[in-house]
């Protein structure tokens, strides 16, 4: 895990994305998400977690930032 692909996560977050696996895959983001995730939430970030469940039963992950007014204290 670097702090770039942490950094690239942060940012596509802040810039509204959903992120799941395969879009971070994509994006240079690395293979580890929920680790990167799981980080910036150490760091006080709030942060969603949508469970998708596909046709064929598959599930996966997809990951939003919270805003200032979603976020439980």
């Amino acid at each position: 895990m670097t702090a770039s692909q942490i950094s690239k996560v942060l940012r596509a977050l802040q810039a509204g994305q959903t992120i799941t696996p395969l879009t971070a895959l994509d994006a240079g983001m690395g293979f580890r998400l929920s680790s990167h995730i799981h980080k910036l939430r150490q760091r006080g970030y709030g942060i969603e977690t949508t469970i998708i469940k596909a046709a064929n039963g598959n599930t996966h992950a997809a990951y939003r930032l919270l805003d200032d007014s979603e976020v439980e204290v």
